[in-house]
């Protein structure tokens, strides 16, 4: 009896440990829920001619962590923002299919901060130029 209950449960804990924060792709399906205190933002490169993101502009509170996935969670991928003052460390995309920033400790609120997505895959390249809107009020850990 103690078998067959085991053999029920590994499938719901290692379902359950693949969707755990920080792992996987939570752009893989639909867009993940909108947060200004832990923004995320899906980079469609189904179609390389023209890649899009969901949200095209994201609201990140002060000190918040954002992040940047694809899609199809293929590599190639780089984020430069045009204004350095918006974003408090350089971007991390060592993946090449995600990357990692957090935002400034100061700002107005409102603040339109201007980034390029670049994909660089196949030999082509293709870029995209949307924005992160400085949210009022700053990063909260617990959320």
């Amino acid at each position: 009896m103690n078998r067959r209950l085991l053999l029920l449960l590994i499938p719901v804990v290692v379902a359950g440990c693949s969707r755990a924060p920080g792992g996987g792709n939570p752009c893989a399906g639909s867009a993940p829920p909108f947060s200004s205190n832990r923004p995320v933002v899906c980079v469609d490169d189904s179609n390389l001619a023209s890649i899009t993101s969901e949200p095209q502009e994201a609201r990140g509170k002060r000190r918040a962590p954002i992040k940047w996935y694809t899609k199809s969670g293929q590599g190639g991928m780089t984020i430069a923002f045009q204004d350095a003052g918006c974003v408090k460390t350089s971007i991390d995309c060592s993946s090449g299919s995600r990357c990692d920033g957090q935002m400034v400790d100061s700002g107005a609120t409102g603040a339109r901060c201007k980034y390029t997505v670049t994909l660089l895959r196949n030999g082509t390249t293709n870029k995209e130029d949307p924005v992160v809107i400085l949210d009022d009020g700053i990063y909260e850990e617990k959320q």
